[in-house]
């Protein structure tokens, strides 16, 4: 496995101000995984729904493919999760990524994110992709659903 760079910290906003675009549902996201957590600072991204429309499951599914090869065609280490809405309607799979900020921001950039999250020392923080926003949202292991390892 290649090291890591060392992580910025998560940029500083002193006047945190929501994007407009940036649904708020985000904010209440829960996580599933089966996989221990990844040491560290770490990414959530996925590939579904690019800029919130709404595809279908198939096209979902292959999105997350090219998202996984891309990962695999970079040597990128990278485990499975989950991410669900606060009532469990709506769900995501998506990849825990163990990076560098900034290399996460240009990842769900790319894949046409509206945001991705950025875990830091234990702290869930949302990342508007276009504005680079970062809100402080939780600690993350509340935001773990009950079946996950947290090792």
């Amino acid at each position: 496995m290649k090291s890591r760079p060392s992580t910025p910290d998560v940029p500083r906003n002193s006047d945190i101000t929501r994007p407009a675009d940036l649904p708020t549902g985000y904010d209440a996201c829960r996580f599933k995984t089966a996989c221990p957590l990844p040491p560290g600072d770490f990414s959530i991204v996925t590939a579904w729904n690019p800029m919130d429309r709404c595809w279908s499951v198939k096209m979902n599914r292959a999105a997350d493919l090219r998202l996984k090869r891309w990962l695999e065609r970079r040597s990128l280490p990278r485990l499975r999760v989950t991410c669900c809405g606060e009532d469990g309607g709506h769900s995501e799979e998506g990849w825990m990524i163990p990076t560098d900020f900034v290399s996460s921001h240009r990842l769900a950039r790319h894949f046409r994110q509206r945001a991705f999250w950025w875990i830091q020392n234990g702290r869930l923080h949302l990342v508007h992709c276009r504005s680079g926003s970062c809100i402080p949202i939780a600690d993350f292991p509340k935001r773990l659903s009950p079946e996950t390892e947290a090792d």
